[in-house]
Order: structure tokens, then sequence, then C-alpha cells
């Protein structure tokens, strides 16, 4: 792990930066990780112990039933805090070996608030991603790059959408996080029974904030989970009947909360955009789950960071490719060629 931190640090900082765009693409309120809540399916074999079986039929799944499941955890979870965080970068941008932000930190609240700082151990302020009621915003200090400071309104979200780097739908990263439910209307919905892999999957259509037409896919395990394993195994947007999956959020791990077993909190998450060959992979430690907020401090978490650099309208920058291995010179500013202003 060091010596990835050390390549980050020494070698590429750019892949931290891109890391950022794809986080800030990830919702217009941006928030990091939560899921499932409430009693399962019926009929599913148990053994006395209450540990889950993985032989037997499958019970047919029911649309109701899992669009209930995703609704009741986010009426369980309104508040998670991650105060260690460290994140995994795999991708054309990231340095040979892969790219470590350690010692990060992670809050996220409903219905829009977040905050992520990345790379602490790089820099105090290397990467920070926030939301509150109104705006979003990305802000780097990357050493030896000149401090970039954007800024959107979720109004604007739309207008940008388009133009970042990855491609996605705020609300599926919403839903992913756990801090929104779905539509409970079931007709929207088709529910499917994966016996072999005793697995359900529910997809319904959805719009992207650019318009694109997609489906989105929320896979749960059959059988009940135990341990730290997770009830909602994946979210997946695709292109229409499974075409070309566009992103993917593998849940790997999950924290149960206290006095509520069957809710739960993802620990471990890996998200990928297959087209754009990057992968994040999430380790987020010691979750702490619906502490009380008040005005100070939601000012404090998720209030615009301090500083003197002059933020930037997202909606009114483009996003350039950068080529691989390009020389310092041949950057601009904190995100390299990635972002440009528009010329007045």
């Amino acid at each position: 792990m060091q010596n990835a931190e050390c390549r980050m640090q020494n070698g590429n900082p750019r892949a931290a930066v891109r890391t950022g765009l794809r986080l800030c693409a990830l919702h217009s309120a941006l928030c990091t990780c939560l899921l499932s809540g409430c009693t399962w399916l019926d009929k599913i074999r148990t053994r006395p112990d209450g540990a889950a079986t993985a032989t037997g039929g499958v019970t047919p799944a029911r649309a109701e039933q899992l669009v209930e499941r995703l609704n009741q955890n986010a009426q369980a979870v309104s508040v998670v805090r991650y105060d260690d965080v460290s994140i995994t970068l795999d991708g054309p941008d990231v340095p040979v070996g892969g790219g470590s932000l350690a010692n990060s930190s992670l809050i996220a609240a409903k219905p829009r608030l977040f905050r992520l700082n990345a790379g602490k151990n790089i820099r105090r302020d290397l990467l920070q991603v926030g939301s509150n009621e109104q705006e979003f915003w990305l802000y780097g200090d990357v050493p030896g790059q000149d401090k970039m400071f954007l800024v959107c309104a979720h109004k604007d979200f739309p207008k940008a959408a388009n133009k970042l780097p990855v491609p996605i739908d705020p609300d599926w990263a919403l839903l992913a996080l756990g801090l929104i439910g779905t539509d409970p209307d079931v007709s929207l919905y088709k529910a499917d029974t994966n016996t072999r892999r005793r697995e359900y999957t529910l997809t319904r259509d959805v719009t992207a904030p650019g318009g694109r037409k997609l489906e989105r896919t929320t896979v749960f395990a059959a059988d009940v989970p135990t341990g730290d394993q997770p009830l909602v195994k994946r979210h997946v947007i695709s292109e229409p009947g499974g075409k070309k999956v566009v992103a993917t959020a593998d849940v790997l791990s999950v924290y149960r909360l206290p006095g509520n077993e069957q809710a739960e909190v993802p620990t471990k998450m890996v998200l990928e955009w297959p087209e754009q060959k990057f992968k994040m992979t999430l380790r987020m430690q010691t979750p702490v789950v619906n502490e009380p907020l008040d005005p100070a401090r939601v000012q404090e978490w998720f209030g615009r960071p301090a500083t003197d650099t002059r933020p930037q309208n997202l909606a009114d920058v483009t996003f350039q490719p950068t080529a691989r291995g390009a020389a310092p010179a041949e950057r601009r500013g904190v995100f390299g060629q990635l972002v440009r202003s528009p010329k007045r």
C-alpha cells in the first residue's frame, strides 16, 4: 500500500483528480455507499442457528418485495460517516501497479448532503468533493499544479452531465448509497429469478440527466446473508436490454446496524465504468450511522471549502481527454487538460 501511495504522490497525480471528476459525476449531490434493510422474502430456508442455506429451491421474486426492501433501508439510514476510507484506482491514467488515496473520509446524509476528503496521505486538501442542498463542488490542490475549484448548482446538472468523463445517473448513485429509495409503483419494474446464481434482479427504465435512455438493475441475494455479506449485491446501469453496461456498483461487504440487523451500510464497494476502463475500490471502515445533525454541523461538514481559489461553474467548462504520459508542461491546472475554461 505504501508503495502505491508513493507512486501516486511522485508519479502521476492526475489519477487522484480524475477520480474526483468521476465521483463528481456520481450524483448531483454526490454521496459514497449504503445498502438494504427490513424483513426479507418469504419462505427462504435457514438452519436452526439462523444462517442461510445455499441449497433447496429459490422462491420466485416479486417486484413489490424487492422495491420494499430498498425503500425500507432508505428509511432506516439517514446519515453515515466513515472516518477511515481508502480508495484504490485502476485505469488508463493510474500509475503502473495502481494508485491509492489513503487516509480519506466520507460523510453522507439524505437527501443530498455529501463530503469526501480524499488522499490526505498525500496532502491535507488534495481532493474534496462535496454537496449541499443547493450545489455540489470539486476542489483539488495537487502538488506542483494550480489549484482548481469547480461548482455546479443541482439545477444545472443536466447541462453538465453530458460533458463529464463518466456517464452516470445521479439517482442510481444515491440508490446505491442507500440514502434514497425507489419509486413504489411496481408497474415500472420487472423482477426476475436466477436459480443457478441464487439471485433476484429488479429492472426498470430510466432516463439519464443528459436525456440518454437506460436501464437500471439491482441484484439481490436470494438467500439470507450471514456475517458481512450483502443482501443487495449489485447495481447496474446499461443500455436497454442490457446490451451495453455503462456502470456497475458491486457491494462486497456491509456493516449491520446494532438493533436493526437487517439494515446495512457498505464497508467495501467497487465502482466500475467498462467503456472508460476505470475501476475504483472503496474500503470504508468503522461507519457511524444516524448521528444527529444540527445546523452548525451541517454548515461545517457540507459548506464550501474555505479557499481563496476562484470557483468555476462546472456547467460552463469543457472537458478534454488527457494523453497518457503527457509531460507536466502539457497539463493545465489541477485537472491537466481535462478542464478548459470557455473562451470569452
